[in-house]
């Protein structure tokens, strides 16, 4: 258990998370017409991308918050949101190329970059909890 704590404080195992992420979403991409073809609710893969970017954005952050404690959080922030949507404007120009799915969809670009912003939070919560602190109270600086 001591050795699996002591990796989760390293960045490396962080941004090799990130890199996992990022094959995932890759190979996931690459499958002709996955996921379902009736809609839960309306914008539900919306949603599902936003999530999914958080997720991704989460590891990502906390990465650079252990690479970089003193980051400042606006840079942090921008950092974040431009990878997922970097990632994200790839993922969209990827599907172009895949029969069955359709790519280039703003709506989906911009659940991404939500969901990069979202998970600027969640990493800062998650890194505040693992430091003590509420993690939030850097955002003034």
């Amino acid at each position: 258990m001591r050795a699996l704590l002591r990796q989760l404080l390293l960045p490396r195992s962080w941004f090799a998370g990130y890199l996992a992420w990022f094959c995932l979403l890759f190979y996931l991409s690459s499958q002709a017409g996955i996921g379902p073809d009736v809609q839960t609710f309306p914008h539900a893969d919306k949603v599902a991308h936003a999530t999914y970017f958080a997720a991704g954005s989460t590891g990502l952050g906390i990465g650079l918050l252990l690479w970089r404690p003193g980051i400042p959080l606006r840079r942090l922030f921008w950092i974040l949101v431009l990878a997922a949507l970097a990632v994200g404007w790839f993922d969209e120009v990827h599907q172009c190329y895949t029969p069955g799915r359709s790519g280039k969809d703003l709506g989906d670009l911009a659940a991404d970059g939500l969901g990069g912003a979202i998970g600027f939070f969640v990493a800062l919560r998650l890194f505040g909890i693992a430091r003590g602190r509420r993690g939030l109270d850097r955002l003034e600086a």
